[in-house]
């Protein structure tokens, strides 16, 4: 059921706002529904926008296994995610500032979490200490964090999917096209996607049969 909350931020553009709403457990704008709806007419029967596919969950529990675990950063597993492969851009914020503070110091926890984020002018964005500890408490252990990666990944090329079939489709309708350097340039592109998600996969696969 939609929620609505006054006098906020949105968890995904970060922006101060007059008025956000409650959408699959996070708050945003209205004018971030509107850029996750294909069209107008792409409503569900819950009058929910169509977002487009995330892992919010697995998010939060990578960010609480490595809390856990700080050295789980220096895993070559994690040479595979970015702050942009995470849909709740809070959390993007986050993952950066814990890799930055895991470099300077070599170690992660919530006191010094904090402040890096104070001191960055970022702790209110992410959702203040309330989030840090939400976090921390989100997994039981760091065990289990290649399957959260993976999770985000999957999610995220689906995402880039989405945008890249969006690119593809407005271009398509310009006179000037060179229809071969697009095609080109698209197979380009959906290998690197494929080649990313193949080592993904193959090394969830090899861990699990650890």
């Amino acid at each position: 059921m939609k929620q609505e909350q006054t006098g906020t931020y949105c968890e995904l553009c970060l922006k101060n706002v007059a008025q956000v709403e409650a959408y699959c457990g996070i708050f945003i704008c209205q004018n971030c529904v509107g850029r996750s709806m294909h069209n107008k007419m792409n409503i569900q029967k819950n009058n929910m926008p169509d977002l487009p596919r995330h892992s919010i969950e697995s998010e939060k529990r990578l960010l609480g296994a490595i809390i856990i675990d700080p050295d789980i950063l220096k895993n070559e597993y994690m040479k595979n995610i970015t702050a942009d492969c995470f849909f709740k851009m809070a959390y993007g914020f986050l993952f950066k500032e814990i890799q930055q503070l895991y470099a300077e110091t070599s170690t992660v926890d919530l006191v010094l979490l904090e402040k890096q984020l104070d001191r960055a002018g970022l702790l209110e964005a992410v959702g203040g200490v309330n989030e840090l500890n939400r976090c921390a408490a989100s997994t039981p252990s760091s065990a289990p964090f290649k399957t959260f990666i993976q999770d985000i990944i999957e999610s995220h090329t689906a995402r880039q999917l989405v945008k890249m079939a969006d690119e593809i489709r407005g271009r398509s309708y310009e006179d000037e096209i060179d229809i071969f350097l697009t095609l080109r340039d698209t197979s380009q592109m959906v290998k690197q996607l494929i080649d990313r998600l193949a080592i993904c996969r193959e090394k969830t696969k090899e861990n699990n049969n650890e």
